[in-house]
This record gives C-alpha cells, sequence and structure tokens, in this order.
C-alpha cells in the first residue's frame, strides 16, 4: 500500500533520472546556421564594448532590420539576437537548459491547475500524470535537436508553447479565484502580446484558446470576463504588428501561398493525417492508455457534468488542427520538423484533455463495466509492459527514436564529446586566424540531437556567410 500511495513520486523521479542524460548532453551542444546570423551584431557589439546596455539596445535595432528586411516575429527575434554563444560559445548549452527546464515547469504547472486545482486530482495522481505527459513530449519529439537543443528553433518553438502553457495556466487561476490578482492581471497580457509576436503556430492557436476563454466567461460564466478579454486584444495587437512586417512581404516571395480557407479545410485534414502516418503505430499510446483509470479516478471526483463530448472534443480537435494552418498558408506545407515539434506537443494535449472528457462523460451516467473494474490493475500493468517492449524493439531498431535514449547512446560511444572536441579544434583554428579566411574539416560525427547543419563548401553560402560573420573571419570554407 505505501508503494502504491507513492507511486506518483517515484515515476516522477523516474521522469527526472530520464532527463538527466538530455541536460548533461547539453553541455556539448554548439551555435549553428541561424544562431550565427540572428547573434552576429549583437555578439560584435558584446565583444568590443562588454557592455549588456549596449548589446541589448545593438539586439532592439537588429529585430527592426530583421522586420524590415526578413520576418515581423518580433519577440522572437529579439531572444534570438541575445542566445548565450553571443556571450560565450561555452555558455550556449544554457539555451537548451533553458528550454528544457522551462518546457518541464509549465507542463507541470499547468497540469496542477487543471488536474489539481479544477479537478480536485490528489498529489499522487497529478504527479503520475504530468510525469507521463511530459516524459513522452519530450523523448517522443520528432526533432529533439530542432526542439531542445539547437537555441534558434527551439526557443521560437518550443521555448514559446512553454509560454502559452504558463499564460493559461495564470488565466486559470485568475477565472477561478475569487479575488483580483495584479501580478496575473500584468503578466497575461504582457505573455499574450509577447507571444503574438513569436511563431505564428504557437500565437494562433494561443490567440484561439483566449477567444474560447472570453466565450466562456462572457456566455456561459458571465463573470470574470476581463483579463481573456484584455489578453485576447494583447495577442492581436501583437499579430498584427507581426503579420504586417515588410520582411514577411520579401521572404513570402520564396514561397508558394494557399487560399486561406483551403488552409483552414486542409488543417483539419493534416491534422488526422499526420497522427496517422506519423504516429499511429507509436508505443507512447500505451503509455496513454495507461493512464485511463488514473484519470478515471480523477473525473468521479471531479465537479464538472461533462454533457457536450460530441461538441467539446471536436472543438479540442480544431484548436489542434489551427497548428497547422499557418504554415499551409504561408507555404504550402505543414512546414519544418521544428514546427511538427509544437503540432506534436498540442496533440498530445488533445488526445489527452479528450480522453479526460470522455471517461468523465462515462462516470457522470455510471456506466456499468461489470467486473472489468477489478481488472485495472492488470490493465494498467499490461500497458506499461507494453509501452516497455514498444519502446525497446523502436530504440533497437532506431538509437533515435527516443531522444532520452538518443543522448544516452551519444554519451555513451563518445561521439557527443568528439563532436564537443572538434568544434573547439575549430574555436582554436578561429583565434589563430585572427580574422582572415579559413578551411574547416567537416565533422567525423553528428550526434542526432546535437548536430543541425554545418558549414559548406560553398564560400558564398549564406551559412558560411553568417558564420564568417559571427566569428569575425573573412570568410570560412568547409574542406572536401
Amino acid at each position: 500500500m505505501e508503494t502504491k500511495k507513492n507511486l506518483g513520486v517515484i515515476i516522477a523521479v523516474v521522469f527526472v533520472l530520464f532527463l538527466l542524460p538530455m541536460l548533461y548532453i547539453a553541455r556539448y551542444m554548439h551555435p549553428s546556421a541561424d544562431d550565427f546570423s540572428y547573434g552576429a551584431a549583437t555578439r560584435a557589439v558584446w565583444l568590443e564594448t562588454g557592455s549588456l546596455v549596449q548589446t541589448l539596445s545593438r539586439a532592439v535595432t537588429s529585430t527592426q532590420s530583421w522586420y524590415n528586411g526578413w520576418q515581423g516575429t518580433f519577440s522572437a527575434i529579439f531572444l534570438m539576437t541575445l542566445h548565450p554563444a553571443v556571450f560565450s560559445v561555452g555558455m550556449y548549452m544554457l539555451g537548451a537548459w533553458l528550454v528544457m527546464l522551462g518546457f518541464v515547469a509549465s507542463m507541470f504547472f499547468f497540469m496542477k491547475i487543471v488536474l489539481a486545482d479544477y479537478l480536485g486530482a490528489e498529489k499522487r495522481d497529478y504527479l503520475i500524470i504530468a510525469s507521463v505527459v511530459t516524459f513522452v513530449s519530450l523523448h517522443f519529439i520528432p526533432s529533439p535537436v530542432e526542439g531542445l537543443f539547437w537555441y534558434n528553433a527551439a526557443m521560437f518553438y518550443t521555448g514559446f508553447h512553454a509560454l502559452a502553457l504558463l499564460m493559461v495556466s495564470l488565466l486559470l487561476i485568475w477565472i477561478k479565484a475569487d479575488t483580483t490578482r495584479p501580478f496575473i492581471c500584468i503578466a497575461v497580457p504582457l505573455l499574450a502580446f509577447f507571444i503574438g509576436g513569436g511563431n505564428y503556430v504557437t500565437a494562433l492557436v494561443t490567440f484561439v484558446v483566449l477567444g474560447l476563454f472570453a466565450f466562456y466567461c462572457i456566455v456561459i460564466k458571465k463573470s470574470r470576463w476581463q483579463l481573456p478579454v484584455v489578453g485576447l486584444l494583447a495577442i492581436s495587437i501583437a499579430l498584427i504588428i507581426s503579420a504586417v512586417a515588410p520582411g514577411n512581404a520579401l521572404r513570402q516571395v520564396n514561397f508558394e501561398p494557399m487560399h486561406p480557407l483551403r488552409a483552414i479545410i486542409m488543417s483539419f485534414y493534416y491534422g488526422a493525417g499526420i497522427v496517422w502516418i506519423r504516429f499511429l503505430f507509436v508505443p507512447f499510446w500505451f503509455a496513454f492508455a495507461a493512464l485511463i483509470p488514473v484519470v478515471y479516478r480523477v473525473v468521479r471526483g471531479s465537479v464538472f457534468s461533462y454533457k457536450y463530448p460530441w461538441l467539446v472534443i471536436p472543438l479540442m480537435f480544431g484548436v489542434y488542427a489551427s497548428t497547422f494552418t499557418p504554415n499551409l498558408y504561408s507555404w504550402s506545407t505543414f512546414g519544418p520538423l521544428r514546427v511538427l515539434n509544437v503540432n506534436f506537443f498540442v496533440l498530445l494535449l488533445f488526445v489527452f484533455f479528450s480522453m479526460v472528457y470522455a471517461l468523465g462523460y462515462i462516470a457522470r451516467r455510471d456506466i456499468n463495466f461489470g467486473g472489468l473494474a477489478r481488472y485495472k490493475n492488470i490493465f494498467v500493468i499490461a500497458c506499461a509492459c507494453l509501452f516497455i517492449a514498444g519502446s525497446i524493439i523502436f530504440t533497437v531498431r532506431d538509437v533515435n527514436t527516443m531522444a532520452g535514449v538518443s543522448a544516452t547512446h551519444s554519451l555513451i560511444t563518445g561521439e557527443a564529446r568528439t563532436f564537443h572536441n572538434e568544434n573547439n579544434v575549430r574555436l582554436e583554428a578561429i583565434q589563430i586566424a585572427q580574422g582572415e579566411g579559413l578551411i574547416l574539416a567537416p565533422f567525423t560525427v553528428t550526434p542526432h540531437v546535437l548536430f543541425f547543419e554545418d558549414i559548406t563548401d560553398n564560400v558564398t553560402d549564406w551559412r558560411n556567410l553568417a558564420f564568417a560573420s559571427f566569428f569575425g573571419l573573412e570568410a570560412v570554407l568547409l574542406r572536401r
């Protein structure tokens, strides 16, 4: 009985243990590609002056330049120009730590508000559910390097997703409270505005969620509507500022747009299709299935009625499907893997809350399961075993299936350290070159969670130009 009582803590500890290799391997991560493009100007100011104020000032002017010349996502660009390697290449790992720990903290906080504060879940059940959902989110992420380690994409997408979860959590606290909380009243609009200036996928889905909150508070609750409306107004202003950027029009000539109505319709198609093509036959669904008895126990004790599954679940699917709309509209495709990471995060939340609502509907109708309830422990154990067995089979076939396993493999085989050492050799060569041209050897290893892109053997390639600018070189070339 004592083990069962502490099961939530045990699973949370297991979650932390699997997270440790991912945090540790981040120390071997180095900047690449867009990190050099966005950070070159601010790094030059920092190296020249050592002044944080002047570096921040240059970040603002760089943001204006990118806004006018390439993309409108102003709050994200500001963060991109200030990645840790701007101040010291050895500090670059801090970006990965910030993204991973920020994502974990926001997920656990969000789940705590929903499960414990709203549904009345016990601490054990809350820890079990939060640990499992966050574990799957991190370890089965489609592209761990773009979602967690490479600062430019990780902060742009995963980081802003974490901020959105934080904002929604604060809004839920405010709606439930009987008193006004000044900090939340300030934080929600500021976060909404900041998110609106980030990637369009997270910005759009957050806009939709705020709209649903505003509708609920005005039409159904008939109270506490002021903050959702202010948040909706804040993110709308930010989205308009971002959308009208001159840089967007210049960038759009490189892509074929899709008609807005067709993009919305195709979002539902891709929302369902991506599950079938990429995620249907993946073992983590057994982990979600193992949560069914836990979730059922939670919803039975909650005060909600769960009357309208035929309305709520399709509505939640629509929220999830909206994550595909921005890239379909602008690119006529669902986008690169860093976008798919956010699609995946929202998919898991959609599946989980659909489970919550469906099980709540069943619990409120006292549907008789006969003698099945007595086998719930067997069911959970079977699902857990299938998840473990399936994960082992998948990782044996491809060690990069799970981010934590891939990171551990790179650490054990030494390829992570080799990758780090070869980057350090390049840094030493850059110091010796003293601003002249440089020819660099290609990497001999490319760890799955650490390597994104490298320079090429074309001196005019944008990646080469960005690399040279960041390190103050006349030119750089990759040896054939």
